[in-house]
């Protein structure tokens, strides 16, 4: 028998939870009537509950938008008001969902990449928070009060930088497709880590944490 571990599962936010259509969700007056969540998360996210109950599950999001100058309404306070009204909406469909935590800050690769915006130079940092860096999900532990060796993590997200994000945090990592992100799976292939899964869809997603935890503790 192998020793029971905790489980802690972070998802991603955009693209994952809820549809990424670019809005950079808290930039707009009506960013509430924006929000879409992805098909079957509900019901996935509550079999989750059932099926691994001491699991912990948090959203995990980076907010770059945060240093984009031409959204003036998206601060790091919005975007966290945000991410809490998405938590919310979650748990009130009967989700075990602990928190939502953001990284406000924005990267010199993002900004070479997003060359038609200007960027508030005060929140490009390297911080140690913004995916794939492993900073939230080390946040996240520390507020389940675990240690990363008795933890299995599970990162969930539509980018092949989600899975880095759980390699650096020693987990496993899963892709989500996305729709309007069709380079992602090649990306993941290039990925020198195995301890990975691509999945049909978010149920699927859960579905497979759920076979592989019962496999582990068999």
């Amino acid at each position: 028998m192998v020793k029971k571990k905790n489980i802690l599962i972070c998802f991603d936010r955009d693209g994952t939870i809820i549809y990424d259509d670019k809005y950079h969700l808290g930039s707009q007056k009506n960013w509430k009537d924006l929000i879409r969540f992805r098909r079957g998360i509900f019901g996935s996210l509550k079999m989750l509950n059932k099926k691994l109950p001491d699991a912990k599950i948090y959203m995990i999001s980076n907010q770059s938008g945060v240093a984009i100058k031409d959204f003036p309404l998206l601060t790091e306070k919005k975007s966290r008001e945000v991410c809490r009204y998405i938590v919310n909406l979650i748990k009130e469909r009967g989700v075990d969902l602990e928190k939502c935590f953001v990284c406000p800050h924005t990267t010199k690769a993002y900004t070479k990449s997003h060359p038609q915006f200007t960027f508030d130079k005060k929140i490009l940092c390297n911080c140690k928070c913004n995916k794939p860096l492993p900073g939230m999900v080390l946040e996240a532990l520390r507020d389940a009060g675990w240690k990363r060796e008795n933890t299995s993590i599970y990162i969930v997200g539509d980018r092949a930088s989600d899975l880095q994000t759980a390699h650096n945090a020693r987990g496993f990592g899963i892709l989500v497709p996305f729709g309007n992100r069709p380079g992602e799976k090649k990306l993941v292939g290039k990925l020198k880590d195995k301890e990975r899964h691509i999945s049909k869809n978010f149920g699927d997603a859960v579905e497979f944490i759920v076979h592989r935890e019962n496999g582990l503790r068999a």
